[in-house]
């Protein structure tokens, strides 16, 4: 990857974000967030603020990456993208990049805000950005691969309730360990640990981090190569 072309990438990435108003729709929905978190009993505040910032990187990564990508096809900015020297590992890292970054961002400061006192910040940062990352990446898998909202959101539904499920069963404690191996709960797992006004040691982080790092390879790899076939099919015309 070239630095510079990344960084340009990068940054135009953000400008198209910021122009179309992701980022103001973003801080809506996080206020809507705080609102209802606060409006919980204090003894609820920290789980419900774990599972809303669980599924902050799933509507920033999946859904805005999804957005994002059928916006450029309809727009056929895609074809002026890679007629240029941007690689694909270019375009996949700089979208992924840009949506994780202030995922992870407004995933500390909402929890920050909702729990007060200490927060574990190494097992939080680990897991909003792999998460972000991981969501991203599906997203942009999902989109690369359909033409349509009606096509994006049917891949969506199976793929967030597989991450989502075994989430919300490590949350209420239902299954046994086997449970980390999974993107979701190893996720989840992160964000507890984060929450949690102890540090519980580097240990506890070690077997999630690792899983997510894998899954995050796995879906990288496989993004890669859908990426790689949607550009040799641009104009409708396989290359």
């Amino acid at each position: 990857m070239n630095p510079t072309r990344l960084k340009k990438a990068l940054i135009n990435d953000i400008r198209f974000q910021v122009r179309y108003g992701f980022y103001l729709l973003y801080l809506v929905v996080t206020l809507i967030y705080l609102s209802l978190l606060f409006a919980l009993p204090m003894a609820w505040r920290p789980v419900a603020a774990v599972i809303v910032v669980f599924s902050d990187p799933a509507a920033l990564g999946l859904f805005f990456m999804g957005a994002i990508v059928l916006f450029e096809k309809s727009e056929r900015t895609l074809e002026s993208v890679f007629i240029s020297p941007m690689t694909i590992d270019e375009y996949i890292t700089a979208k992924v990049l840009s949506l994780s970054l202030i995922s992870t961002v407004v995933g500390l400061v909402l929890l920050a805000v909702v729990i007060p006192g200490s927060l574990q910040l190494l097992p939080l940062i680990i897991g909003l950005f792999t998460g972000s990352v991981l969501f991203s990446l599906a997203g942009l898998l999902i989109a690369s691969r359909v033409n349509s909202l009606n096509q994006f959101m049917f891949g969506v539904i199976p793929l967030s309730t597989f991450i989502a499920l075994p989430a919300l069963l490590h949350v209420f404690g239902v299954g046994r360990g086997w449970k980390l191996w999974h993107p979701g709960a190893s996720l989840i797992h992160l964000l507890t640990l984060g929450a949690s006004p102890e540090w519980m040691g580097f240990g506890e982080v070690i077997l999630p981090m690792v899983v997510m790092l894998v899954w995050t390879g796995l879906f990288w790899k496989l993004t890669t190569l859908q990426v790689g076939i949607m550009v040799t099919r641009l104009g409708g015309v396989q290359l």
